[in-house]
């Protein structure tokens, strides 16, 4: 689901990558930082990313050619890669 989610935001119905203008970007930056922040404090996400990191690693998974069956365990590995190891 967080791919599909990713994609719509991200990828026009014509298949062409949206760029996010810099007010956009502020405006999901500022949405997003808080939750990110929250998760960190609650070691549910690691400490050294910055929302700018997630971003363009959701973006870059979003971009990849494929079915769900060649996606997921591709997004899978992205997501798990944001988990705290310290937890």
């Amino acid at each position: 689901m967080s791919h599909m989610l990713s994609a719509t935001l991200i990828v026009t119905p014509g298949g062409m990558i949206w760029s996010m203008r810099s007010s956009s970007r502020a405006r999901v930056t500022a949405a997003g930082q808080p939750l990110l922040a929250a998760a960190q404090h609650a070691r549910e996400a690691r400490e050294d990313l910055t929302l700018e990191q997630v971003l363009d690693l959701i973006h870059a998974t979003a971009t990849i050619r494929g079915d769900t069956s060649y996606v997921q365990p591709i997004l899978q590995t992205a997501l798990d890669g944001l988990r705290d190891r310290t937890r």
